[in-house]
């Protein structure tokens, strides 16, 4: 199958692809597909990708990037039900996921060993499953850390771990709809 085939990703409950180069991955495009219902598990090793994203979708199973450069990152209302994982990877550019629901417990949301060179905002998120955002480098800060500590960004009995980060993640970006600046 061809990395460029997309909708035919839905005919597999588990996808994996390394080693390769993606100029754009836009997730909504698989809404073309008759077949698709957001159950398949997709893999990122070792992978180029230009920018990723999606908006109001619920996937139920994880999705994974490891070993990645990535461009930029953008999800919007997007619910990964099934956790997501960032490992070892490098963003370049300012990205975003915001309004979203990340996880279903037991599910995890792991972002661990990244380094962000821009901007990354958690608008509006939250989690229902265990958290960990460790060993990371946000070069440019985020504000996933004011996140996790308002009452409606993580449930009272969830598990998280934030810890040897690096950069601000406190930060408070004055363009945010939901900054306590404004």
């Amino acid at each position: 199958m061809l990395k460029d085939e997309i909708t035919k990703w839905t005919e597999y409950d588990r996808l994996a692809f390394q080693d390769e180069n993606f100029e754009k991955i836009d997730l909504t495009s698989l809404m073309q597909s008759d077949k698709f219902d957001f159950n398949t598990e997709l893999i990122f090793e070792n992978c180029n990708i230009h920018s990723i994203g999606d908006s109001i979708k619920l996937y139920s199973k994880k999705i994974s990037f490891i070993d990645c450069e990535i461009g930029s990152i953008w999800f919007q209302g997007t619910h990964f039900i099934g956790g997501l994982e960032l490992k070892n990877c490098s963003v370049s550019n300012y990205s975003y996921l915001q309004a979203i629901g990340h996880n279903l417990a037991p599910n995890e949301f792991i972002i661990d060993n990244c380094v962000f060179n821009d901007y990354v905002d958690f608008f509006d998120c939250y989690f229902e499953g265990p958290v960990q955002i460790t060993n990371n480098d946000f070069r440019q800060g985020t504000n996933i850390g004011i996140y996790l500590q308002r009452p409606f960004g993580i449930l009272a009995d969830i598990n998280y771990k934030i810890e040897n980060n690096k950069g601000d993640i406190f930060k408070d970006d004055e363009n945010d709809p939901g900054s306590i600046k404004n």
